[in-house]
């Protein structure tokens, strides 16, 4: 019985020896990391993500930091390891071969600011100065724009001298833009300096064609900048240009002849350009464009010039003349040039043949 009892207490004694012994094993083969994480004023990163990515080994993990910007992260294997912070999803600095020892967490603090000045530091000379380009670069291109939101501002509320000025700062910074130069003639357009709005929206055409060469999809833009610019050639008096201006908007793109025809048609009309040229263009935009109802009027309007008057004082005119005029009618029965293109044609003894836009009336109840 007393050696049953010895025996007992020996077993005892050998598990009580062993499982404080085993416990130790299990925690020595694992460590952690933990540090405090400062931006780029100096003050604590909350919440950004702490990968910690093992280097000799292909393991990952991750945590975040917390309201006073530390990070902790336990059972990690010893080891080297990379880690990187991350913040909306993009990389904002990392350490290189970090060495976590089993045992306590090893510590490792992470501040930004000293990492970007370390990396200056060790940068070579040629790499600095094309960075300190970019930087430069990007501070000229978010001054210019602001100039140039501020012109739009101004332009918006009619203060075109101070757009004026916004504008040109913003095209000294730079030249490239040609929105820009294409903004300044607008403005100049509007302060009535057409001379100075013919030079700049040359300037603005001459900037975008090489890039609509590279680019198809500006070349719509180029063609509506021709139709821009000929209507100020038209306006600073030289509608010869114009015209110039209007035919290569038409080349450029096809799709919207129909209204650079009828601006080339107006710029004619309002230059008392030859009947045949204004009835031409006008033609040319009904073409282009058949729902195009101003057109309509304008080139029945002009074949009205070929009216004759018989010595009884009966009025002859060209029968196209109520052809547009009761398209015109039809298209834009309640139109600005309605009563116009009524009145034309009863002068004429001629009567609407459209129904489009007259009234009928009512019919009475039978008794």
């Amino acid at each position: 019985m007393l050696r049953k009892i010895i025996w007992g207490f020996m077993f005892i004694a050998i598990m009580t020896v062993l499982l404080p012994g085993t416990a130790r094993v299990a925690w020595a083969q694992t460590g952690g990391i933990e540090g405090d994480v400062k931006g780029i004023d100096g003050q604590p990163l909350v919440g950004v993500e702490v990968q910690i990515d093992r280097t000799d080994i292909k393991q990952h993990f991750q945590t975040k930091t917390d309201k006073k910007g530390h990070y902790f992260h336990a059972g990690l294997p010893s080891g080297m390891y990379r880690l990187s912070l991350w913040q909306d999803g993009k990389q904002i600095t990392y350490h290189d071969s970090v060495r976590v020892s089993v045992g306590e967490p090893t510590r490792h603090d992470i501040d930004i600011k000293a990492d970007q000045e370390a990396l200056q530091k060790s940068m070579p000379k040629e790499v600095k100065e094309q960075q300190e380009k970019i930087e430069k670069e990007k501070k000229k291109i978010g001054d210019m724009k602001k100039h140039y939101d501020d012109g739009n501002t101004l332009f918006a509320s009619k203060q075109f001298e101070q757009a004026l000025a916004e504008f040109k700062t913003a095209s000294e910074m730079d030249p490239s833009q040609y929105v820009i130069f294409a903004r300044i003639a607008e403005t100049e357009e509007q302060l009535k300096q057409y001379d100075e709005a013919i030079t700049n929206y040359q300037k603005a055409i001459t900037t975008l064609e090489p890039q609509a060469e590279q680019k198809a999809d500006l070349k719509q833009t180029l063609a509506d900048y021709y139709n821009n610019f000929g209507g100020m050639l038209a306006k600073g008096g030289k509608p010869k240009d114009a015209m110039e201006a209007y035919k290569k908007a038409v080349a450029l793109f096809p799709a919207k002849a129909g209204m650079y025809y009828f601006n080339l048609g107006v710029v004619l009309t309002n230059s008392r350009a030859p009947l045949e040229d204004r009835l031409g263009a006008f033609k040319q935009a009904i073409d282009a464009d058949p729902n195009n109802a101003n057109a309509y009027f304008l080139y029945g309007q002009t074949l009205s010039e070929k009216m004759t008057f018989a010595p009884d004082g009966k009025i002859s005119a060209p029968p196209e003349m109520f052809v547009a005029l009761n398209k015109y009618l039809e298209l834009e029965p309640q139109g600005k040039y309605a009563q116009g293109a009524k009145d034309l044609m009863a002068a004429t003894g001629q009567t609407v043949q459209t129904s489009y836009g007259t009234k009928k009336e009512p019919k009475k109840p039978k008794k």
